[in-house]
C-alpha cells in the first residue's frame, strides 16, 4: 500500500479589504445633468397631471350633462345608451392614453438614472484606484462608517465635468415581435 502524501495548500492571499462608500442616489440628485435632468422630468410629469385634470373635467361634465338628460327625460333610451356608450369608448381611450404616457415617464426617468450611472462607474473605478481600494459600496448598505470613506462629493464634481447633460426622452423600445401564426 502506498501512502499519499499530502502537502497543506497555500492559500493565495487575499488583499485587505479597502472600501470607499458611494451614495448614487445623492450622485443622481445632486450632479448638473440630474439636476437638469428633474427639471425637465417635473415639468413633463406637470404636462401629464394637467392632461388628467383637462380630461377628468370633461368627462365629469359630459357625466353630469347625461345624468340631467336623463332625469330630466329629454333624450330617448336609445339616445342615452348610445351617448353612454361614446363616453365609455372615450374614457377607455384617454385611460390608455394617460397609461402610455406614465409608461414613458417611468421610461425616461430610468433612462437618466442609467446615463447618469453608466457615466459614474468609470469614476468611482478611477477614484477607487486612487484611493487604493478594492471595493466600492453603497453608502445605504452600510451601518457605520467613516466620512473619509465616502467619495459620494468626488464622485459628483467629477461627474459634472465628464457629463453635464443627459437625455430625458428615453429612446422609443422596439416593438414587440408579431406573434408568429400556428402551423397546420
Amino acid at each position: 500500500m502506498s501512502t499519499a502524501i499530502v502537502a497543506p495548500a497555500h492559500a493565495q492571499a487575499v488583499p485587505a479589504a479597502s472600501i470607499v462608500l458611494v451614495d448614487m442616489e445623492d450622485v443622481i440628485n445632486s450632479c448638473n445633468a440630474g439636476k437638469g435632468a428633474q427639471t425637465q422630468l417635473q415639468a413633463q410629469a406637470n404636462a401629464l397631471q394637467s392632461r388628467v385634470q383637462q380630461l377628468r373635467t370633461g368627462f365629469d361634465g359630459e357625466e353630469q350633462a347625461l345624468q340631467k338628460a336623463v332625469d330630466g327625460k329629454t333624450m330617448t333610451q336609445p339616445q342615452i345608451e348610445a351617448k353612454a356608450k361614446d363616453l365609455q369608448t372615450r374614457e377607455a381611450a384617454a385611460q390608455n392614453e394617460i397609461g402610455t404616457k406614465q409608461r414613458q415617464l417611468q421610461l425616461n426617468q430610468q433612462y437618466v438614472v442609467k446615463q447618469i450611472n453608466d457615466a459614474a462607474q468609470p469614476i468611482i473605478t478611477a477614484i477607487m484606484k486612487e484611493k487604493g481600494a478594492n471595493i466600492a459600496l453603497a453608502r445605504g448598505a452600510t451601518l457605520q462608517a467613516s466620512d473619509a470613506l465616502d467619495i459620494t462629493n468626488l464622485v459628483t464634481t467629477r461627474l459634472n465635468s465628464a457629463l453635464p447633460s443627459v437625455q430625458v426622452n428615453a429612446p422609443a423600445q422596439p416593438a414587440a415581435p408579431a406573434a408568429k401564426s400556428q402551423g397546420r
